[in-house]
């Protein structure tokens, strides 16, 4: 109830079962604030693997959740309340928020954000993503509650979604007197004709025509424009020597200085426009006016920067973005622009490194990282969600939302809906795929191209991503909507899914046909695989998947023996030692020294598990379990775990037992997969021939 989901343990990809890593717990979860840190230690404790750590009875568990929040302080009712609390202070806030403003920041009461949180809406934009339907529909809301979020979705959709045909065509005249584009249409003389050089570049440069670029340079515009680079560069700033004395870009410099201030003395100018549309035009949206916005900040950006020790905006440009970052020329003790234009190319940098990783970073791996890179000296630091748009921004490959995650721009769907999978597969109520889309798209919405399929037919394409994400959603062809499944399968596809409808033939023919495609899929997918054989036929089991799926085979006792004996005689200790070392009732001193032998000398089996490019059939692998180095092999079972190629772990069983190392559960073991005594036999005999 807490989160909107169930807890895990380790890194969530294995049954707590077989792995020991105690519960995570992930602050990103939790609504940022004073009241986040109370709960996160309750659950950590109510949860914890080890007993001794939990709450002893439930009179302590009460004691200890309401000691959870008696920490936090009262919300006060001021007119810069980050909470506000009366209803003109919460429609003021909801006037301000954009789209990836947090809803618990966005104006609604506590009541509307506590059940937006429990569906996984985070943000504004998150919220527009829903269906009124949906809305409507929240269970265990109260309907005034109800009400107030419909009401405020209503709002937010008609000024921030994407404008419609019939309003893209207006021109700038139903704009306010103060709005964006009255402000942008004064800045082109009346006296130009509208067919000249001249006014065609001011109108490119404002963004009041398109552009390939959002800030184009002179080149670009004079492509544009039909002129040359230098005509530009006569034009333009003729313009803006003529535009520094008008009351109404002055108005914006100070407006806007007073948005980067209010952003921590750093913002792209992104991030600006968004606020000028708000506060200035809140009935305008889509790309055309976010072209225009832009427009016009550029305009007053680039008109302050030109006065020279008196300019109070500095801007730099990082990548496809411009980053816009404070300065107060009459205060020395203030930290310099130029400073804060760096902090954000240091951000972008490390922004980066977090759009590579995999699996995707979450919300607190990516506010840890980027808490790393060092800070002005005199600056406070900015609050995570708007840490992470900021170092995006300044990024060559990264994209952030409004959670504060950093992923990859133009991120794979597939990874995408990997990382929904657990909150998509809980929906009450049906998506058609376009709804489904805008879903992901709220969570990630610089995602890259979904498929698309002609309307009336099955979405097939859309389905086989579904599937390969592990999403467990399935297409109901009546209703034209994706439900929940029902029946949630083992890591391997069935034998009816892959085999379909199978020709005549023996029980025994279609059990091998339906193993050797589930091995060919793990080869294709690059997966992991559990593989149990009845320990009688284990030699035989290994020639014959080596031979029919070309798999090189890796010996890990064999391997790890003959690294523990280089090993040992580089550190020039006694082999001997290393053998007594080992017996059940060495000194604990010599058992830990064994077990740093064993760290020095696994490295490069590790390696090699988690980076040579060709399959790999791993066999005798009980020291792993031995010497305590499951981990790798619980980390390439992961199912967010990109591996070069495919892993099969290979352990001998009884008739029907589950596959274990030492006395341990394998990793992989409650999705083993059984090799039949025929198919063995069968590719036996074959070589046999």
């Amino acid at each position: 109830m807490a989160t909107g989901r169930t807890p895990t343990y380790g890194t969530g990809g294995s049954h707590p079962a077989v792995i020991d890593g105690d519960v995570t717990i992930d602050p990103g979860d939790f609504e940022p604030g004073p009241a986040r840190d109370g709960p996160v230690a309750f659950f950590r404790s109510a949860l914890s693997r080890d007993v001794k750590a939990r709450h002893e009875s439930i009179e302590e568990m009460r004691i200890a959740w309401q000691a959870a929040f008696e920490a936090v302080p009262p919300a006060a009712a001021t007119p810069t309340s980050v909470n506000p609390v009366t209803g003109e202070e919460l429609d003021q806030t909801a006037a301000r928020a954009v789209l990836d403003t947090a809803v618990a920041s966005s104006g609604l009461t506590p009541r509307a954000v506590d059940a937006l949180h429990r569906i996984d809406v985070r943000t504004v934009r998150d919220l527009l993503a829903r269906s009124p339907f949906e809305l409507s529909r929240l269970s265990g809301v109260a309907d005034p509650t109800k009400r107030e979020i419909r009401r405020r979705a209503k709002q937010w959709r008609g000024r921030l979604q994407p404008a419609t045909a019939a309003h893209e065509v207006a021109d700038l005249q139903g704009d306010s007197d103060r709005g964006v584009g009255l402000v942008l249409g004064s800045l082109v003389p009346k006296s130009l004709r509208g067919d000249s050089a001249e006014a065609r570049v001011l109108r490119l440069y404002l963004g009041l025509e398109e552009t390939a670029s959002d800030w184009p340079g002179n080149a670009e515009l004079a492509r544009a424009a039909g002129v040359t680079a230098g005509r530009v560069g006569q034009i333009v700033p003729k313009a803006r020597k003529g535009w520094r004395p008008r009351r109404s870009l002055t108005q914006v410099r100070d407006e806007i200085v007073q948005i980067v201030e209010e952003a921590g003395g750093v913002i792209a100018a992104t991030g600006v426009a968004e606020a000028l549309l708000a506060s200035r035009s809140p009935e305008a949206a889509g790309e055309r006016w976010m072209r225009r916005a832009l427009g016009l900040v550029r305009a007053a950006v680039e008109v302050e920067t030109e006065r020279g020790g008196e300019a109070r905006l500095l801007q730099r440009h990082s990548h496809e973005s411009v980053i816009v970052a404070l300065e107060k020329p009459t205060d020395p003790e203030a930290v310099p622009g130029t400073d804060l234009l760096d902090y954000a190319v240091r951000l972008g940098k490390a922004a980066d490194q977090l759009a590579a990783e995999t699996p995707l970073p979450t919300a607190a791996r990516t506010e840890a990282r980027l808490r790393t890179v060092r800070l002005p000296q005199g600056a406070a630091e900015l609050p995570a969600e708007r840490l992470a748009l900021l170092a995006a921004a300044a990024s060559r490959t990264a994209a952030a939302n409004g959670r504060g995650e950093i992923y990859p721009d133009g991120l794979d769907p597939r990874l995408a809906l990997e990382q929904m999978a657990s909150s998509l597969g809980v929906v009450r109520h049906g998506m058609n795929p376009e709804q489904l889309k805008a879903r992901v798209r709220a969570r990630y919405p610089r995602v890259g191209a979904f498929p698309e399929s002609p309307p009336g037919k099955e979405p097939a394409e859309l389905n086989a991503l579904l599937k390969k994400a592990g999403v467990p959603l399935v297409f109901a062809q009546e209703q034209g909507t994706y439900e929940p499944r029902r029946m949630f399968p083992t890591i391997l596809p069935s034998s009816r899914s892959l085999v379909g409808s199978s020709p005549s033939g023996s029980a025994g023919d279609r059990e091998f046909t339906d193993f050797e495609r589930r091995m060919a899929l793990s080869s294709r997918e690059r997966g992991f695989v559990t593989l149990a054989v009845n320990y009688r036929l284990y030699l035989d089991a290994i020639a014959a998947l080596s031979a029919r799926f070309g798999a090189e085979v890796l010996d890990v006792t064999a391997e790890l023996l003959a690294a523990m004996r280089t090993t040992a005689d580089s550190l020039t200790v006694d082999w001997s030692l290393v053998l007594r070392s080992d017996r059940p009732d060495a000194a604990p001193q010599d058992a830990a020294n064994l077990r740093r032998l064993v760290a020095l000398a696994a490295a490069g089996l590790e390696e090699r598990l988690a980076m040579d490019p060709q399959p790999l059939l791993v066999v005798e692998a009980a020291p792993l379990a031995r010497y305590d180095r499951l981990g790798v092999l619980e980390r390439l079972a992961d199912k967010a775990t990109a591996r070069p190629a495919a892993r099969w772990l290979l352990l001998p069983v009884e008739h029907g037992g589950m596959p274990h190392l030492e006395d341990r559960p394998s990793p992989g073991a409650l999705g083993a997969l059984r090799i039949s005594t025929k198919w063995v036999e069968a590719h036996r005999r074959s070589a046999a021939s």
